[in-house]
């Protein structure tokens, strides 16, 4: 897995390549916590690139959520493919998220 950090206005990028597993998982947290402390609490999670991700992933998304949050701001996922929106829409999280599907100038 890997993670580009991209600025777009009022929001911090991490654009998601690859899969994210119990294996990667941490490095995906400690990205986001990271942006956390920065000050930066409205991040968008790309998945654009990402083919897969695993129970642990989802558990990762959830605490970053929970991170933000805490800080005031938000955590919003962009470009899920059609199986990761399944898994999403199957375990009711499609709720829990704000998931979205274009680039910088959506809401």
């Amino acid at each position: 897995m890997r993670v580009d950090l991209q600025d777009e206005p009022n929001a911090k990028v991490m654009a998601v390549e690859g899969v994210v597993t119990l294996d990667n998982c941490q490095e995906l947290l400690k990205e986001g916590k990271g942006l956390a402390s920065d000050g930066f609490v409205d991040v968008i999670v790309d998945f654009r690139k990402v083919e897969f991700i695993d129970s642990a992933g989802i558990g990762t998304l959830i605490s970053l959520s929970k991170v933000m949050k805490d800080g005031g701001g938000g955590l919003k996922l962009r470009n899920l493919g059609d199986n990761i929106k399944r898994v999403f829409a199957l375990s009711r999280l499609d709720a829990f998220f704000t998931i979205t599907t274009s680039g910088a100038n959506e809401p």
